[in-house]
């Protein structure tokens, strides 16, 4: 229970004091000689300095600016998708369907709603009616 909080805060600390002694901000004498080299030549390459910038580009302010996200998008980008498909779907609906959904008189809504109540209404009857006929055949073609 206790031991995840010493870690976070244990690794903290040993991140700051490595920034501070790769900054040249304190001298150590803990770490041997041969390791200080090896940790200095490691931050002089051209491999740290490149990932170093790419981690400092990806802190930028602007989050959709990332130079790497390793495949995830921003929260930005999935927004401005999210829009344009729904832009896209308005588009393709038909008119007077986009019409009533962006109207702002409740009464032109209604009308849209009888509309296409009662085209439901009257293709289920049509179903029932063609049920009931199916039905009243079989009933009658049963021989006696």
């Amino acid at each position: 229970m206790w031991f995840g909080e010493f870690n976070q805060k244990g690794s903290c600390i040993l991140k700051n004091t490595i920034n501070k002694i790769r900054n040249g901000q304190d001298n150590v004498t803990w770490i041997l000689t041969n390791v200080q080299a090896a940790l200095n030549q490691h931050w002089g390459s051209i491999d740290f300095h490149n990932k170093s910038s790419t981690a400092k580009a990806n802190q930028a302010i602007d989050k959709e600016a990332s130079v790497y996200c390793g495949g995830s998008i921003s929260t930005v980008s999935h927004y401005e998708k999210w829009l344009k498909s729904f832009n896209d779907y308005q588009a393709s609906q038909p008119d007077e369907v986009v019409s009533a959904k962006t109207s702002s008189s409740p009464g032109q809504l209604r009308s849209s709603s009888r509309l296409q109540h009662g085209g439901f209404a009257c293709r289920l009857q049509q179903l029932i009616a063609s049920q009931l006929d199916v039905t009243d055949s079989r009933v009658q073609s049963r021989p006696s």
